[in-house]
Formats: structure tokens, C-alpha cells, sequence
């Protein structure tokens, strides 16, 4: 949006997964099926020019917008997070 402002929403979305589980009694593999997922994250930043060659960069990031519960490999994934920074840019 502009020279300056930056925006992006992404969207991941996946059937079910079926993933290895070990069992350490039997010594056996077996398989858990996982929900599929629905995440969406939605990012922004702006930069602001200081000089000619310099600016600073500040952005933002929220991460499972919608604080779904899903799973990653077997772990169960955090619910909705953000993540915002400065950058110097030289």
C-alpha cells in the first residue's frame, strides 16, 4: 500500500495428517490422525526514511489471528501471537 506501508495475509489450510507416535511399553509405532487446520496471519510495516540512504522500519506480525488449535508434528502449536520489531536500515 504505498512506497512506504507494507501489508500481507497469509492463509494455511490442510486436511487431516497422520502422524508416528511411539509406544515405549510395546516398542511399536502407531498412528494418531491430527485435525486439519485453518490458521491465518496477518503482517504489517511502515517504513520511515531518515536520510537520502537510511530509514527505520517498524513491523508487526499476528500469528494464528484466529487462535485456532492445531497440532505440528505430534505438538500442540501456541494460540494467537505477535511479534513486532524496529529496524535500522542503512
Amino acid at each position: 500500500i504505498g512506497r512506504r506501508l507494507f501489508v500481507s495475509f497469509d492463509l494455511t489450510a490442510s486436511s487431516n495428517t497422520l502422524a508416528p507416535l511411539f509406544d515405549l511399553q510395546s516398542f511399536s509405532n502407531h498412528a494418531y490422525q491430527f485435525n486439519g487446520i485453518a490458521k491465518a496471519d496477518l503482517g504489517a510495516s511502515y517504513r520511515f526514511p531518515i536520510a537520502e540512504n537510511r530509514s527505520l522500519r517498524f513491523h508487526v506480525k499476528l500469528e494464528n489471528l484466529f487462535n485456532q488449535n492445531y497440532y505440528e508434528s505430534g505438538y500442540r502449536t501456541p494460540g494467537a501471537t505477535a511479534v513486532a520489531g524496529m529496524q535500522f536500515e542503512f
